[in-house]
């Protein structure tokens, strides 16, 4: 019997804007983490400048067993696991995985979302997440919030492949 205890990856929900911080501290202490960053170009008075910044707002997945979340709650950047249930939720190797390849396949391609409203539910209909199901939250001028409903986790995109659901 294997006496080292099961990791499994879960989410944890940082303080705002703490998210690249967060990472870098659990790593230090030994935690696996994964934070997937896209890149953007962001625009100042004077300049363009091309930035990392996290796919998901607030969010580190992390892979720990049971001992562990304990070292990771002490971080003072996170604030909690996400839970599912009553549960802390068990994200599954292959959706980490699936993040992963749609970030690296993804590139600087831009993906689009159009004549959806807030409530609407739809699927993405290419790429590394096709077939999954989305909600989608609200629109702002270029950018739409959807829930990746397989994660639970809200995902900011400039542009969404997406087709509304057949009810």
């Amino acid at each position: 019997m294997d006496s080292k205890p099961e990791r499994k990856w879960m989410a944890v929900y940082t303080k705002p804007r703490n998210e690249k911080t967060v990472n870098d501290r659990l790593i230090s202490i030994g935690i696996e983490t994964y934070l997937p960053l896209q890149e953007v170009v962001r625009q100042w008075s004077d300049r363009k400048k091309k930035v990392k910044i996290p796919l998901f707002t607030s969010y580190v997945f992390v892979r720990v067993n049971e001992k562990q979340r304990n070292d990771v709650l002490k971080d003072y950047g996170v604030l909690n696991f996400v839970f599912w249930l009553g549960k802390p939720a068990i994200i599954q190797d292959h959706e980490i995985e699936r993040i992963r390849y749609f970030l690296k396949e993804a590139g600087t391609d831009e993906i689009v979302v159009e004549q959806l409203q807030p409530g609407d539910k739809a699927l993405i209909n290419s790429g590394q997440f096709k077939d999954e199901k989305v909600l989608v939250l609200s629109s702002e001028k270029k950018e739409y919030f959807v829930i990746l409903e397989s994660l639970g986790v809200r995902l900011r995109v400039s542009k969404l492949d997406v087709e509304r659901a057949k009810m």
